[in-house]
């Protein structure tokens, strides 16, 4: 999906499971492990009439556990996702390149 916007020029990620101890339905500590990861996706853009590209770096940090270490009431609900047709895209969009009457000193 991220392709067919711009390009992708990099992606770093470090991952690692942390033991945390949280409380269970009865008060009880309880260890439990969770997963931790950090990424970060550098996009290309092409910005101004020069054709120059600039990297964006999107950085995403989140934390993951097991379903059976969440209690009922500190769940989300679930999102329902829509699904694209197959017949919704068919490539990606062609790349236009907007020259401009710049001139340079």
């Amino acid at each position: 999906m991220i392709e067919r916007y711009c390009r992708v020029a990099r992606v770093r990620y470090r991952m690692w499971i942390e033991e945390v101890v949280i409380k269970d339905k009865n008060g009880t500590d309880k260890v439990i492990d969770q997963l931790q990861y950090e990424q970060i996706v550098d996009f290309e853009f092409m910005f101004g009439a020069s054709g120059e590209t600039t990297l964006w770096p999107h950085i995403q940090v989140n934390t993951l556990r097991r379903l059976e270490d969440i209690s009922e009431e500190e769940r989300y609900t679930a999102i329902e996702l829509p699904l694209e047709k197959d017949d919704d895209v068919d490539s990606p969009p062609k790349r236009v390149v907007h020259h401009m009457k710049h001139t340079r000193d």
